[in-house]
C-alpha cells in the first residue's frame, strides 16, 4: 500500500512519532506553526496534553 508525505512532516504517515502527527494534524487545522511548541508545553490540555495519537488507515476510504 502506498502512502505519500504530508503536507507539513516530509515523511509517510506509517513513519511518523506520535509528535509528528500532532504537528501535521495542528497544521491542518490551521494553527500557525510558530504556536505548536506554545500548544505542546501547555499541559492542561486534555487533548493534547495525552501526547498520544493513535493512527488509524483507512485504505478504504478514498474508494467510496
Amino acid at each position: 500500500m502506498y502512502y505519500s508525505n504530508g503536507n507539513y512532516i516530509p515523511k509517510k504517515i506509517t513513519d511518523c512519532t506520535d509528535r509528528e502527527i500532532c504537528e501535521e494534524f495542528l497544521y491542518h487545522i490551521g494553527v500557525p506553526k510558530n504556536k505548536f511548541s506554545e500548544i505542546e508545553a501547555e499541559k492542561n490540555l486534555s487533548f493534547f496534553g495525552a501526547s498520544e495519537f493513535e493512527t488509524a488507515l483507512m485504505s478504504f476510504f478514498n474508494s467510496l
